[in-house]
């Protein structure tokens, strides 16, 4: 098995002569709703996707709510959806929706005589649904808490929208100092007799194909050598999966972390650094072969 293994990891070192910046942002997640029947939602600090489902029947003025919010290490999800058949008249039935990811401690790293970082968060935004009555809505915002501005706000929006590629505007921030980002994604949607089935959609995720965040000059031109990253995360170092245990089933996403790291989950990225030198490439081989072999990394 070892002879395999190193046979394996062997041919994805003479592959790869990349070195890429790890995308190691600690998240943490929260949903619910201002309905009030549905409890207090979903809260959770973990780098692993949390999710809550609810429904409520609506007795007095027949009529089913049901919401749902995820919140993963790098893509928002919400629905909100009203089935409204009482024969009632006028009388409307409302749902809202919150999901929220925070990225923790985000610590900005620069070049050496570097003291701040002017950066701009990337975000893909698309409403795929919403389908309502009245005053169907939905809205993106996301702030740092330390600033106390929004970055991006997109304000009560209403209709579908493609996949879009939502840009902040610029801020600042000293380096190596960390500082807590929130991304808040929300729906609200009506349903009459007239229109019984609302329902509302809205998904944010990190881009695929650039970082979340993006550096400048005090001009707005796009400078080099600054990154981001959380001050921890939670998935031991070789445990790809994060499954809390480092073995043969790791494998396979660490190689992808080196050959295509687009495609890796944005919680394990941060573990195929083994050598915890910001970087994953061929040097962070040798380490994870240990690790897989001794059934965890010290």
């Amino acid at each position: 098995m070892q002879t395999r293994l190193v046979m394996i990891l062997g041919l994805v070192i003479s592959m790869t002569g990349i070195a890429v910046a790890a995308p190691a942002f600690r998240v943490s997640a929260m949903g619910g709703n201002s309905c009030g029947f549905w409890g207090s939602g979903f809260s959770r600090v973990d780098s692993h996707p949390v999710s809550d489902s609810q429904s409520f029947f609506d007795s007095l003025h027949p009529a089913t709510f049901r919401y749902t919010a995820s919140s993963g290490c790098g893509d928002l999800f919400i629905h909100t959806e009203i089935d409204w058949a009482c024969g009632c008249g006028s009388l409307c039935g409302e749902n809202n929706g919150l999901t929220q990811m925070v990225l923790d401690d985000v610590v900005f790293s620069g070049p050496a005589g570097a003291t701040t970082a002017n950066f701009r968060i990337n975000l893909d935004l698309s409403v795929p649904t919403m389908a309502s009555f009245g005053a169907g809505s939905w809205r993106l915002y996301s702030y740092a808490v330390a600033f106390n501005q929004a970055f991006i706000d997109t304000g009560d929006q209403s209709g579908t929208l493609g996949t879009t590629r939502v840009v902040s505007s610029m801020g600042s921030w000293a380096l190596n100092q960390p500082v807590t980002f929130y991304v808040r994604l929300t729906t609200g949607i009506r349903a009459a007799d007239q229109t019984p089935s609302a329902r509302g959609d809205a998904i944010v995720s990190f881009p695929t194909d650039m970082p979340v965040f993006s550096f400048f000059d005090a001009n707005g031109n796009p400078v080099t050598g600054f990154s981001a990253h959380s001050s921890g995360f939670t998935c031991p170092r070789g445990d790809m999966n994060c499954d809390q245990v480092v073995n043969l089933a790791d494998v396979p996403d660490f190689a992808l972390a080196l050959l295509a790291p687009s495609g890796v989950n944005l919680c394990s990225a941060p573990s195929a650094d083994m050598n915890l030198d910001g970087l994953v490439d061929g040097r962070d081989i040798g380490g994870f072969v240990n690790c897989v072999l001794g059934g965890g990394c010290p």
